[in-house]
């Protein structure tokens, strides 16, 4: 028979998900160790971790224009508030210095816990007052507080810089490392060891900063939403709703800054306008007194009307440049917000609403950043570049727009001389008195336009809101944001489960081992005609209780008949068979093989002979208890005949050749005629003829007899033989043209981790149902075999087990 039919041979492996379960399942013990550890880190991590608490409000913003320039007649331009543009206004360094100062904030209480220290806000165990303090003397770390009695207290500070402690009264004023304070109110206190630290505003920044959260609560709803992150519940609410105060105080004065600005400005010129007024007053009645002039006569009132006009553009234009001296001054002031107060047309007009928009965005920016950056950092210092650079521009602008209207000015006020030119007819008296006249009209009406927008300033002031109303307060919310423990035991056991598969996954791919039978079909197509189990005890270094089969009802012995059936399918048509056992390495178990089946093979009756044809370092001898002073290498180099080394054992059936001594040319003696003779005459003796050889990767005197051996067993151990060991058998085939090669799987343990996790199916081939055995694999019974061991929660047959081998031990 053609052993090696490869074209008759279809191997289909699919993938077996039962298998890919049992290789995760196998190492049951690594994922719940991992699980165990990740879920009591969890624990240990929710235990000393602070919880952070959130609490929440929320502000209406008016979607009405909010600048100053309302306050004026007239569309003066500009967007309502922005959500993302207030929020950095709510982040800014003066709004929320400003907030913390409504805090009780000046000095924060903590107990000393065994794990960790809590703060005490808003309780106070002692009361600690500050009286007064040292700037640079101050210690800014904390002050250790133990309560001796009612009447006395003690104080200890103990850092890298200090190490000093007071003991003093209660009521009592004392000064310690800057500070000057009395501690008060002991009734409270109890004997719990705690710490205080005087505070000041500048030492919450950072954490009302990195705790706060300003978002929209609606798309297009105007609901700014204020929250808060903190450890303390009470701290997060009272620092929300501290901070939407001055937030809302805030708008009121930004709005009420401009108007009041406005009002002193126009003050000032009405002052001037006053004097001037009164002075043209008097002139015009001490002149018409003077030279008793009632009226002008028809000729100059026809003459007056072209010059009122005049006197009316005169005036307009004289009001604007008002305006522009309002709106300069605000740029120079250095606001927050700058604001146009009036109607400019043209070009120059548009332009300089564009560099206003982009001036407060700037501004806006700016007051951002503070939260992060001080005010000398780089950031800050290139804003406030960029911010110098558009006010110079805008200056520009208006000294360019005043220059213009002092054009016009010029021009109107050269009109009115000519027109005074041609007034040259009229008699001296009515030419001056309508000069007069002229001047006091002009006067009165500068004069009445300042009063009128002085009293619309003030009306507007008066009625000034922020445009922010509180919808809801920040309530006591306990809320826990971090850490939350669904999410950690959550992610503790997804971790665990992650690190235990890639432990599995990582363990299989380094493995560089064979340790099933999937994985050498996988590599070759050399049929495998047994599937040899791990020997229930542990063996001997000579392997002598092998010899016995002391265990013919365990899973090992009726693997090894497995094998001695499929042999006789092997050669059937020879009436002896010369078998020759190799493989590729010491170690891989051929000569433990060799003796199994020679041992089985004897047990029903047949004639066995053993040949340990490994020369260089055989020990078969050992398992006979023989010595190994003469042998094969003695009666190949003719220092002795056949029957001087054929021994008989204590196994019936079963003869043994040992190696004999350790010959100087190996190679050459297994390729003598002396060998070729041995195998044949044996032949004629013995049923079987098992050749017991060197392995064939390290040396290649077993290469003659695989080439006249009816049958040639590859043998490869399980976790012991290397992935490319499944080749080899291969090679040989195609290198010699055998086809006799088979393999056996040795010391099989049925270790799932390291199986591979596809399924072998012989689709229409001859093997398919030629071979006979069993791997063994998920065999969990017990009874039929002695030494399988039933499942741990089989209580009942962990039991029967027991009392079963204590019996036969």
């Amino acid at each position: 028979m053609d052993l090696n039919q490869e074209k008759d041979l279809v191997i289909n492996q699919e993938i077996d998900y039962l298998k890919i379960f049992k290789i995760l399942w196998s190492r049951w013990y690594w994922i719940a160790s991992i699980l165990a550890i990740c879920i009591i880190s969890a624990y240990t991590y929710l235990w000393f971790t602070p919880q952070t608490y959130i609490t929440s409000a929320s502000l209406k913003l008016e979607k009405s224009n909010t600048e100053i320039a309302g306050l004026f007649k007239g569309g003066f331009g500009g967007a309502g508030k922005t959500i993302e543009a207030e929020s950095y206004v709510i982040r800014s360094t003066s709004l929320l210095k400003n907030a913390i100062s409504r805090l009780d904030y000046r000095v924060s209480y903590f107990i000393v816990g065994r794990f960790r220290t809590k703060e005490m806000y808003p309780n106070k165990p002692f009361l600690v007052k500050v009286i007064s303090e040292d700037t640079v003397k101050r210690h800014r770390g904390n002050f250790l507080f133990k309560k001796i009695n009612s009447k006395q207290f003690k104080i200890s500070v103990k850092d890298d810089q200090n190490n000093l402690s007071v003991q003093k009264r209660f009521g009592e004023t004392f000064t310690l490392l800057g500070y000057t304070m009395i501690v008060e109110d002991p009734l409270k206190a109890d004997f719990s060891d705690y710490y205080f630290i005087v505070n000041h505003a500048e030492d919450f920044l950072s954490r009302v900063g990195r705790g706060i959260g300003v978002k929209e609560l609606g798309k297009n709803t105007s609901i700014m939403q204020l929250s808060d992150v903190d450890e303390n519940p009470h701290f997060a609410k009272d620092i929300v709703n501290a901070i939407m105060k001055e937030y809302v105080f805030l708008g009121e004065q930004e709005k009420s800054q401009g108007a009041k600005a406005t009002i002193g400005f126009i003050n000032s010129q009405l002052k001037i306008m006053s004097d001037e007024l009164k002075q043209s007053q008097n002139q015009l009645k001490d002149y018409k007194v003077e030279n008793k002039v009632a009226t002008i006569n028809s000729f100059t009132q026809s003459r007056e009307k072209r010059l009122t006009n005049f006197q009316e553009q005169l005036v307009g234009l004289k009001t604007e440049n008002i305006n522009l001296d309002i709106f300069e001054q605000q740029i120079k002031n250095n606001q927050d917000k700058v604001y146009l107060n009036f109607n400019i047309e043209g070009d120059v007009g548009t332009f300089l609403k564009s560099l206003i928009t982009k001036l407060n965005d700037l501004l806006i920016e700016r007051s951002g950043k503070l939260v992060t950056y001080n005010e000398k950092s780089n950031p800050i210092l290139e804003l406030d570049k960029q911010i110098y650079d558009i006010k110079e521009a805008i200056i520009r602008n208006i000294k360019s727009l005043r220059e213009r209207q002092n054009k016009f000015i010029s021009n109107i006020e050269r009109e009115l001389r000519n027109a005074d030119e041609n007034l040259s007819v009229i008699p001296g008296v009515e030419q001056s008195l309508t000069n007069l006249q002229r001047t006091y009209d002009i006067n009165e009406k500068v004069y009445s336009f300042l009063s009128e927008r002085k009293l619309e300033s003030e009306i507007a002031l008066s009625a000034i809101s922020s445009g922010v109303t509180i919808v809801n307060e920040a309530p006591l919310s306990y809320q826990i944001v971090e850490p939350q423990k669904a999410r950690v035991y959550s992610s503790a056991l997804l971790i665990g489960i992650i690190i235990s598969l890639g432990i599995i996954i990582l363990v299989r791919v380094i493995n560089p081992y064979i340790y099933d039978k999937e994985t050498v079909e996988a590599l070759t197509n050399i049929p495998i005609i047994g599937v040899v189990k791990t020997f229930p005890t542990k063996l001997d270094k000579s392997n002598k209780q092998v010899l016995s089969l002391e265990k013919p009802k365990s899973v090992f012995a009726e693997s090894i008949r497995s094998v001695r059936t499929n042999l006789s399918f092997l050669a059937s048509e020879k009436q002896s068979k010369v078998i020759c056992i190799t493989s590729e390495i010491s170690g891989e178990g051929k000569s433990f093989m060799t003796i199994n089946l020679a041992s089985t093979l004897s047990l029903i009756d047949k004639k066995v002979v053993i040949i340990a044809a490994d020369l260089r370092k055989s020990k078969m001898h050992k398992a006979f208890e023989v010595d190994n002073d003469k042998g094969l290498s003695t009666y190949l180099a003719n220092q002795h005949q056949i029957e001087d080394v054929l021994l008989q054992t204590h196994v019936e059936g079963l003869d043994f050749i040992p190696s004999g001594p350790n010959p100087p040319n190996p190679s050459e003696l297994i390729q003598s005629e002396r060998m070729k003779i041995l195998v044949d005459y044996l032949s004629t003796i013995y049923d079987y003829v098992l050749i017991d050889t060197a392995p064939i990767g390290l040396v290649s005197d077993s290469v003659p007899l695989i080439r006249n051996s009816d049958i040639n067993i590859f043998v490869i151990r399980s976790g012991v033989s290397r992935i490319g060991a499944s080749t080899i058998p291969n090679k040989i085939s195609r290198e010699f043209g055998l086809s006799n090669m088979v393999i056996i799987l040795n010391a099989f343990s049925n270790d799932s981790l390291y199986s591979r996790y596809y399924s072998t199916n012989y689709a229409n081939s001859y093997y398919e149902s030629y071979y006979y055995y069993a791997d063994y694999s998920g065999y969990y019974g017990y009874g039929y075999y002695d030494d399988v061991k039933p499942s741990w929660w089989n209580l009942v047959g962990q039991v029967k087990y027991y009392f079963k081998k204590k019996k036969n031990s």
